[in-house]
């Protein structure tokens, strides 16, 4: 499916076949989208499908400027990596949360129990 936004195009990889999706013209701004699509991930990751939600979440933060968003999503990536037991992916995406918004107390936390925090 292939749907034009002025300005931005998401481009994912979803099981193998790449896909552009965008979203109702000019109706949404980047950051709505962006929440859109870090909803998908939240979804995909409660389905088990890690891979899948770590995608849309590198989507996500290529189009993200507000700090904290950006940070929420490379926090909800950590997550997954964790799932995965990709403990140090895990750790450098909370420690790019944690520089983003370092109010962020749940990426801080996560950082704080591997003892990596600064």
């Amino acid at each position: 499916m292939h749907l034009e936004i002025p300005r931005l195009s998401i481009v994912l990889v979803c099981s193998g076949t790449p896909k552009t999706l965008s979203l109702l013209g000019s109706s949404l701004s980047a950051d709505e989208i962006a929440a859109f699509f870090n909803n998908a991930g939240i979804l995909a990751s409660l389905r088990g499908r890690y891979e899948e939600a770590i995608r849309l979440y590198d989507s996500v933060i290529k189009t993200l400027e507000i700090p904290m968003l950006k940070a929420k999503v490379f926090f909800n990536m950590g997550l997954a990596y964790e799932r995965l037991g990709r403990d140090k992916d895990a750790q450098r995406v909370f420690a790019q949360a944690n520089q983003l918004a370092p109010e962020f107390l749940k990426a801080r936390s996560h950082l704080a129990t591997s003892g990596e925090t600064d």
